[in-house]
């Protein structure tokens, strides 16, 4: 494989990578909704049971971090490829 720095060789392999991915991210997406639905109805069932009121805050955590797994190339790698973009070009 012929390249003429890193930069290059990495962005290849980012790209040749991401469609590669796919299944993966399929799977961690239902692994994150199950997850999400159960912690979210243990929290439910645990208030319940003592007879407190439901709090919503620590309940919108696993749909944050949902979320972030189910837009995982847009909102997490774009981010980041966005903050270290100049990074590279300065490197470069």
């Amino acid at each position: 494989m012929e390249w003429d720095n890193l930069h290059e060789l990495l962005r290849s392999l980012y790209d040749d990578m991401m469609p590669l991915a796919g299944d993966m991210a399929a799977v961690a997406k239902g692994l994150a909704g199950l997850g999400a639905l159960f912690y979210v109805a243990l929290k439910v069932w645990q208030a319940l049971s003592r007879a407190e009121p439901i709090d919503m805050f620590p309940l919108l955590r696993p749909f944050a971090l949902g979320l972030c797994i189910m837009f995982f190339p847009t909102i997490v790698l774009g981010t980041i490829n966005a903050v270290l973009s100049p990074v590279v070009v300065g490197t470069h």
